[in-house]
């Protein structure tokens, strides 16, 4: 059974409710035995794409390119600053382009349209591209293309309706623990002190031995 742990949850999942004799099959034969005989069932007859879940990363460690997730998963990032995106899910093999827009999937810019990917793997359940998103209100929704199985044509864009997959360039304002004026007030007292002390340390480095002899002989 040590085979079983190598198959992706969804297809796990997939083979135990529709083909029993498949699992079966795979206690005795490798992972593309069971693929291939779950084939022939006309269970991975489609293919398509299922994704579940982005992650944004900045391409370079310090950056702060992305900045974070709003409370609905929605990912938050700098404008007009390129970010490494990393998308997962199965079958990502068949996927031929993938476009970010505002709107509907078929008014994506061209900007925002990828045809080619860094990364773009099936058996590591991920692929990886370079994005740059312009500055806007609004959301930035997440549109996918994938290859036909009978016809190895390209379908039209297709919404992925989950927050989750989306990015916006809005961020939250900035949030201060103390008012302004206060702020200001307090840093204003900071510099008068500093430059108290740093005078007196000044004045009491600048005696000379004799002098501090004369202060102490006159009590």
């Amino acid at each position: 059974m040590r085979h079983l742990k190598r198959v992706p949850p969804l297809l796990l999942l997939l083979l135990l409710g529709l083909a029993p004799e498949v699992v079966r099959a795979e206690v005795n034969h490798s992972r593309e035995a069971v693929l291939a005989a779950a084939e022939t069932l006309g269970l991975l007859a489609d293919r398509k794409p299922h994704l579940s879940g982005v992650r944004l990363e900045p391409l370079k460690n310090g950056c702060d390119t992305f900045v974070g997730y709003k409370e609905d998963g929605v990912s938050m990032v700098q404008p007009d600053t390129k970010v490494r995106v990393r998308i997962f899910g199965y079958w990502l093999d068949q996927i031929t382009h993938v476009a970010f827009t505002p709107r509907s999937c078929s008014d994506a810019p061209p900007s925002l349209q990828y045809a080619y990917f860094a990364l773009q793997t099936h058996l590591e359940r991920r692929m990886e591209l370079e994005a740059t998103f312009p500055e806007i209100e609004g959301d930035y929704k997440l549109c996918i293309r994938y290859k036909l199985k009978d016809t190895g044509e390209s379908t039209p864009y297709i919404q992925i309706n989950d927050e989750k997959t989306w990015v916006t360039t809005e961020l939250p304002p900035r949030t201060y623990y103390l008012p302004l004026f206060l702020q200001i007030a307090i840093i204003g007292f900071l510099l008068v002190l500093s430059g108290f002390f740093s005078g007196i340390n000044v004045g009491l480095m600048s005696l000379q031995p004799r002098e501090l002899e004369l202060i102490i002989k006159s009590g």
